[in-house]
């Protein structure tokens, strides 16, 4: 993510991070890992949660409860979700 934003502020000529640029990166990043992630959810099978803890993507917290450890995963998900 950083080197996209870098890469963000140099496009832009610009010396000053702002929100946007941050934004602009992060999507950059996102765009750039989501054949990564999309090819990570094809191999899942009947055993996702088993699958996602043993390649550290997510942890149990509690009972039946998992977090992320991969933020940009989670929000890449959630997009994804929210497109169907």
């Amino acid at each position: 993510m950083c080197s996209e934003i870098y890469y963000v502020l140099l496009e832009a000529g610009e010396e000053r991070l702002t929100l946007d640029i941050v934004q602009l990166g992060y999507a950059r990043a996102l765009a750039t890992l989501s054949p990564v992630y999309e090819e990570l959810l094809d191999d899942l099978g009947k055993r996702a949660v088993d699958i996602l803890i043993f390649k550290a993507i997510i942890e149990k917290s509690g009972r039946g409860s998992y977090t992320f450890v991969e933020p940009m995963l989670k929000d890449y998900l959630v997009r994804t979700i929210e497109s169907y």
